[in-house]
């Protein structure tokens, strides 16, 4: 984990920004644990979850530094973070996954199909 700090000169706040670092030496094959471990990192990120517990609020991004493979494996590897990452539009705006004030149950972003 790096931990930045930058407080520009003229400003009275302080910028922060978290990298979580991840060394890949090419050795994980196994897409759907690769997939997984991103998911995990995804929820540990949410919005008042375990990442702020333990940092407070802060920008933060997971790398991951390439020792082995060369562009093939970098490039793998960002094909395997796009799918996992992509958000499916259908599922997004039209089934229930927003929670609005008052509402026990989720709701769909627009209207019901």
């Amino acid at each position: 984990m790096l931990d930045s700090r930058l407080k520009l000169a003229n400003a009275d706040k302080e910028r922060r920004c978290i990298l979580l670092a991840e060394v890949d030496r090419g050795t994980e094959t196994n897409i759907e644990a690769f997939k997984q471990k991103i998911r995990a990192y995804v929820h540990y990120a949410l919005p008042g979850g375990a990442f702020e517990e333990q940092f407070g609020r802060a920008n933060k991004r997971v790398v991951w530094i390439v020792t082995k493979g060369g562009e093939n494996r970098l490039w793998t590897l960002r094909k395997w973070c796009e799918e996992e990452l992509a958000i499916d539009p259908y599922t997004f705006f039209l089934t229930p996954v927003a929670y609005l004030p008052y509402h026990k149950e989720p709701d769909t972003l627009l209207w019901k199909p």
